[in-house]
C-alpha cells in the first residue's frame, strides 16, 4: 500500500486519465497524451487532484538524429529536449517517476505491450476506453467499481442500448 493509499482510514484509489483537452479520452498511446487528469476515488466519490502535464506527450516517438528535423511538427521539442532520447522501459520508468507516481489505475485509449508490461509490473491496472469518450462519463462509471475486481487490463465499452 502506498503512503497515498489511505485517507482518514478509508481506501483511496489514484487514477490517471490520458487526455489532450481535459474533457475527453486521448486518442492513441497514453504516453503520447499531453496531459493526465489525476483524480482520487474515495469510497465511490471522485475528488479531482490536478491536471498534470506530460512532457513525453510533446516528444516525437521516433529515434531522432537532429532536433531541427521535427521543430515545426513539434514546437515544444526544445522545452522537453531531455526526453527525446527515451525509449522502451526507460521511457515508461521516467513517466512513472515524474508524472504518474502513486497512480494505481490508468484510463486510456491505447498502449503498447512494453508499457503495459512495465506498468502492470509496478502494480498499475489499465482500463481502455474508446478515444473521445467524455472523461466525466468514464470516471463516473469507474468510481462505482470495486478496484480489487478490476483485472490488470480491462476494456470499457458503451453498450449499444
Amino acid at each position: 500500500m502506498t503512503e497515498d493509499k489511505q485517507e482518514g482510514g478509508v481506501n483511496k484509489l489514484r487514477v490517471a486519465i490520458a487526455t489532450l483537452d481535459g474533457d475527453t479520452i486521448a486518442h492513441g498511446h497514453f504516453a503520447h497524451s499531453t496531459h493526465f487528469m489525476i483524480v482520487d476515488i474515495v469510497s465511490g466519490t471522485v475528488k479531482p487532484v490536478e491536471y498534470r502535464e506530460n512532457p513525453l506527450g510533446y516528444v516525437p516517438d521516433t529515434d531522432m538524429e537532429a532536433h531541427e528535423e521535427h521543430s515545426e511538427e513539434y514546437p515544444h521539442l526544445h522545452r522537453f529536449h531531455r526526453y527525446h532520447h527515451l525509449h522502451g522501459r526507460e521511457k515508461y520508468r521516467t513517466l512513472r517517476e515524474e508524472v504518474l507516481r502513486y497512480v494505481e489505475l490508468i484510463i486510456a485509449g491505447g498502449a503498447c505491450r512494453t508499457s503495459i508490461d512495465y506498468f502492470t509490473s509496478e502494480g498499475v491496472k489499465f482500463i481502455f476506453v474508446d478515444p473521445g469518450e467524455p472523461i466525466g462519463d468514464v470516471i463516473d462509471f469507474v468510481s462505482r467499481l470495486e478496484f480489487d475486481k478490476i483485472p490488470k487490463i480491462a476494456r470499457l465499452q458503451r453498450s449499444n442500448e
